[in-house]
């Protein structure tokens, strides 16, 4: 009304037409597309007001086609901002829900790790107690192994002195002789089980550390120790053979004269031990053979399978081989080796026995 008012009293058109931009911009911010259909609605009353009142001209018509134009880009402007406002929206709201969702995602894995971390001390608690236990039991194992090492080696030594003390003053004969020979016996045998004992507790504790040791050599040692056994014809047979270098270490003997003094104590008469030493290739690797065979009883098929077992490992009657033949497994593993045994003619284990142990080569 007021433009109208200025058009016909004033005569003036340019602020009349000024005046139709303010409705078509609030109509574009307010209504959006809808502000084209005001243009175009004004647009129109205003060449109607000006034919009623003028005469024709092309002025009204021109500023009616500003008024759309206007219309069309203020809506389209206000249009795409309101889809970005929504867009930014919609994407503010994503965010939001992702926040929420990280949140929860966050919550349940530090009640995760709250619970693992829990777990995981209660673990490493029970690992401590279990390792504390472990040294108390390693501990009291080693003070028992000291105890019969040395305090109870040392009695059976006096123990053997007086035997022989008595055996050589008193000079008995038959079953008087053999009331002195055999406890003489038992005890020394008692000896060598404390000795292995020890030797095997250092050496699984690593006390003892590798070096190279000549494979040949120790074997004539072995031939030459047990060449004579007081009360029994036992042959060793060997042919020295040249140098041939293993990694083992001081214990490296007991392996071989443990198996040799097996032999020879599960054995009655003229026993016959042979002694071989060869080379052979493994996987692209070169190792020593050692042989040792005897014509003695023979070990069954059922008990092979027993001979290397400790005491605590063959949950049966204990075989009556001893300690010993575990002692050489145990050392023969620990140099990177294999022990076993086999009858000395295949199928007849009457005829005697093999013992086979194969070491790296290292020359």
């Amino acid at each position: 009304m007021i433009a109208v008012y200025v058009n016909i009293c004033n005569n003036t058109s340019i602020v009349y037409t000024h005046l139709f931009y303010v409705p078509i911009i609030l109509a574009s911010i307010w209504y959006r597309r809808l502000a084209l259909l005001v243009a175009v609605c004004l647009g129109i009353l205003h060449v109607v007001i000006n034919l009623s009142l003028n005469s024709f001209t092309y002025e009204p018509i021109i500023r009616a086609v500003f008024f759309v134009i206007v219309g069309y880009f203020a809506s389209s402007f206000a249009e795409s901002n309101f889809a970005l406002l929504n867009r930014s929206r919609a994407s503010e709201a994503k965010i939001w829900g992702i926040r929420d969702e990280l949140e929860e995602l966050v919550e349940e894995r530090t009640r995760e790790l709250k619970n693992a971390n829990e777990s995981l001390r209660n673990e490493i608690h029970a690992k401590r107690q279990v390792e504390k236990a472990l040294r108390d039991a390693r501990d009291q194992a080693e003070l028992y192994v000291d105890l019969i090492s040395h305090d109870i080696g040392n009695m059976n030594q006096a123990i053997m002195g007086y035997l022989e003390i008595a055996l050589a003053l008193i000079n008995p004969r038959g079953e008087e002789r053999d009331l002195i020979v055999r406890p003489l016996e038992i005890i020394n045998n008692s000896s060598k089980l404390i000795g292995n004992v020890r030797k095997l507790q250092r050496a699984q504790a690593g006390e003892i550390p590798p070096e190279a040791c000549d494979l040949g050599e120790v074997l004539s040692e072995v031939k030459a120790s047990y060449s004579r056994v007081p009360g029994r014809d036992v042959t060793i047979d060997y042919a020295p053979a040249g140098k041939r270098t293993v990694m083992a270490n001081e214990l490296l003997k007991d392996v071989f004269s443990n198996i040799v003094e097996n032999s020879i104590k599960h054995s009655s008469g003229p026993l016959t031990i042979s002694i071989g030493l060869a080379t052979m290739q493994r996987d692209d690797a070169a190792y020593y053979v050692v042989s040792i065979e005897d014509n003695g009883p023979g070990i069954s098929d059922a008990q092979k399978k027993k001979v290397f077992m400790s005491f605590s490992q063959n949950k049966e009657k204990p075989t009556r081989r001893g300690f010993g033949l575990h002692l050489v497994k145990t050392l023969v593993e620990i140099y990177k080796g294999s022990v076993w045994v086999e009858d000395r003619v295949p199928g007849d284990h009457t005829k005697g026995c093999r013992f086979v142990v194969m070491l790296p080569s290292r020359g």
